[in-house]
């Protein structure tokens, strides 16, 4: 619990100063429980911040936002983020086995 304060501390300042960077919003939302609603408020926000970068950028926080849905049996909603990952990865000759399986 103490790390996670510490890490939020960190970060903090952070979004203050580059409230754009989706990246700081994906921390900040890793310093909250899944089941916590700031946890997808946070991600929310980082994924609005990061539709101004390349998508490819953005894997990671639609594979937490896909989670965070999933975990609130939002599972439409989660699909959709799932599906945005295959796309992309497809579209980059990636592998998509680990995002058939979901």
């Amino acid at each position: 619990m103490k790390r996670t304060a510490d890490a939020r501390s960190l970060l903090v300042p952070f979004a203050r100063t580059k409230p754009s960077q989706s990246w700081v919003w994906r921390g900040l939302a890793e310093t909250y429980p899944i089941e916590d609603d700031m946890h997808l408020a946070l991600l929310s926000q980082a994924y609005f911040c990061g539709q101004a970068a390349e998508e490819i950028f953005s894997l990671s926080i639609y594979q937490m936002l896909a989670d965070a849905l999933s975990n609130r049996e939002k599972h439409s909603e989660a699909l959709y983020f799932l599906e945005r990952i295959q796309s992309v990865r497809l579209q980059k000759q990636y592998k998509t086995e680990e995002i058939d399986i979901q």
